[in-house]
């Protein structure tokens, strides 16, 4: 007997690692998408919980800024709002 899987389209991990597949992220800036949109931490406190320096988060964020084509993080969290709003 097969289980079935249902995929909740609302949560946040779902909708954000759609949103990543689409613009290509890799492993690790999926993991700052999620801690910086869904969770809410600051730069600092990523680099703290993921053992790296604030330095590389600024470099993950900016990497996915220019994946985006974006040049501020005010884009950059408009443009994830509005994938956000389209989901649902």
């Amino acid at each position: 007997m097969r289980e079935l899987v249902v995929v909740d389209r609302l949560d946040p991990s779902f909708v954000m690692k759609e949103f990543a597949e689409r613009y290509q992220f890799t492993g690790r800036e999926y993991e700052m998408l999620l801690l910086l949109v869904v969770n809410g931490l600051s730069n600092r406190d990523i680099a703290e919980q993921c053992f790296i320096s604030e330095k590389t988060v600024q470099n993950h964020l900016a990497n996915m800024m220019k994946k985006l084509g974006t040049r501020s993080t005010r884009q950059f969290y408009a443009l994830v709002c509005h994938h956000l709003l389209q989901v649902r």
